[in-house]
């Protein structure tokens, strides 16, 4: 990855980091509510991953992706962002839209053409009711690697994680 795709600040988030737990696991501190606003992305819908609980981006002339911008993070916050999205996602500039109206440019992550994607729609809410608890706490098994395993070696222990029972 280059330099520019390293450092920056403003971030359009439409999954798992809606959630201002799993962003702060993330980020590595909490995000204050002043550092994010509501936007949209206009021509791209939301689809589940195969075989995952979270979603990823489809292009899709006419539809728009509700989401949060998250501006103002570090360089090393940026960095925590691209180790958990990891190889199935590739940072891309959008432009998204706020609510208010008005534009911004911002980074999010398309996914990698080798992501195997359902056309099923995803849904935060019913995301955040199934999966949520379990998933911070692997999402904080996965942060543990950061700057100590390479891709492969923590997607193992993604893999393992999930496949491990879960207290209620």
């Amino acid at each position: 990855m280059t330099d520019e795709l390293t450092l920056p600040e403003n971030w359009f988030f439409f999954g798992s980091l809606l959630d201002a737990d799993v962003r702060a696991v993330v980020i590595g501190r909490p995000v204050p509510d002043r550092d994010c606003a509501a936007v949209v992305l206009d021509g791209y819908r939301r689809v589940r991953v195969v075989d995952e609980s979270y979603p990823a981006l489809v292009a899709s002339p006419g539809d728009s992706v509700d989401g949060i911008l998250v501006s103002g993070l570090s360089a090393e916050e940026a960095l925590r962002i691209l180790w958990f999205e990891g190889e199935e996602y590739q940072p891309e500039a959008v432009q998204v839209r706020f609510e208010r109206g008005g534009f911004d440019e911002a980074y999010t992550f398309l996914a990698a053409p080798d992501l195997g994607l359902t056309a099923e729609p995803w849904d935060y809410a019913a995301w955040a009711n199934d999966a949520l608890p379990d998933y911070v706490s692997m999402t904080a098994e996965w942060m543990d690697g950061y700057g100590e395993n390479d891709f492969a070696a923590q997607d193992a222990i993604w893999r393992a994680a999930q496949d491990a029972p879960r207290t209620p």
